[in-house]
């Protein structure tokens, strides 16, 4: 029981990474081309 407790808290660790990875490389891709258009 504690693996598959351990096991759903690294999965929503990881998908809260990839959610504040997604959001920073958006920000990122937005401010750079917006800097490349002008």
């Amino acid at each position: 029981m504690k693996s598959i407790e351990n096991f759903v808290g690294t999965m929503l660790d990881r998908l809260g990474l990839l959610a504040i990875y997604g959001r920073q490389k958006d920000r990122f891709l937005y401010f750079y081309g917006k800097s490349f258009h002008e």
